[in-house]
């Protein structure tokens, strides 16, 4: 694979991240790769000392397989326009991702994944485990996912995947949450993904991070409505797989509960007694906690 050209595009959106961002960029230039990547950086107006430990990496960096190119928002955009911004920038055949919060462990990640992409042409993702700083007993029992696996099981990470590019994301991605689980399905395009039984990636679960932290009622409302606007978005992905009657019983949630926002409390007990039936025959499979957070706060 000779070429003057990136094989890998890295993924790096980061946002106040100076306690982390060196880990999480010398973790990606400790890969032992035989192929040129380039790593993205989307800086999202970052108050702290962020940027500047990022040209210190920079200028210190001696591996030639590996280019940066570096970007700064004028002003905070978010965590979807700066992954959706990166994602168009993307000019390699894969891409990759690491926040700026977490890390690699794994130093063959890449070349693992690149591997495994060009073995396997009819598949589109390559996933792999993760350890972070909260205990996870998930395994999973099989060498493949699908797309709507992925979407209702948080348990396989998008910073454990390599993706093929798919060089046409929508402007629709920057506007549904979360942002993740949208990018897979798409990219997933209907084929399985293998999830190799290694662990490659550390996760940093809830850390004083800006983009981990708790949201407020506000906040919550809100990226419920963005997911619900995406559910409707990726219909076509569902509808014929067997996940087709919880992606419906998903869709009728998200827009019971998006219908609080700004109702009295009358108003919202109309809503609850209208979707009694549908509210009892489901509660196993629904996030009730979000619920009664979104019924006394939305």
């Amino acid at each position: 694979m000779k070429t003057h050209f990136p094989v890998v595009s890295v993924i790096v959106v980061t946002f106040n991240h100076s306690l982390f961002i060196r880990e999480a960029l010398k973790s990606i230039l400790n890969q032992s790769v035989y192929f040129n990547v380039e790593i993205l950086i989307g800086d999202d107006c970052s108050t702290d000392e962020t940027r500047d430990i990022i040209f210190d990496v920079i200028n210190d960096n001696q591996n030639l397989f590996f280019n940066f190119k570096y970007f700064r928002h004028k002003q905070n955009v978010g965590i979807s326009n700066n992954a959706l911004f990166l994602l168009n920038k993307a000019k390699a055949k894969y891409i990759a991702f690491c926040d700026g919060d977490d890390f690699w462990i794994n130093e063959n990640k890449l070349t693992l994944q690149v591997d495994t992409l060009e073995k396997n042409k009819h598949i589109n993702i390559v996933a792999g485990h993760h350890i972070g700083n909260q205990n996870f007993d998930f395994k999973n029992k099989s060498n493949y996912l699908t797309g709507p696996d992925f979407f209702f099981d948080r348990n396989i990470l998008l910073l454990s995947m390599m993706i093929r590019n798919f060089h046409n994301w929508p402007k629709w991605l920057s506007k549904v949450y979360p942002f993740d689980k949208f990018i897979v399905l798409i990219a997933a395009n209907f084929k399985p993904i293998i999830v190799l039984n290694e662990n490659l990636v550390f996760y940093r679960y809830n850390c004083n991070s800006i983009t981990k932290k708790k949201t407020n009622a506000s906040q919550t409302f809100f990226k419920s409505n963005d997911h619900f606007f995406g559910l409707k978005k990726v219909e076509p992905y569902f509808i014929s797989t067997p996940y087709k009657n919880t992606y419906e019983i998903t869709l009728i949630y998200f827009k019971i509960i998006c219908s609080f926002i700004g109702k009295s409390y009358t108003t919202k007990i109309f809503i609850i007694i209208k979707n009694t039936p549908f509210l009892i025959k489901n509660f196993r499979k629904l996030n009730i906690s979000k619920f009664t957070y979104l019924f006394f706060y939305g």
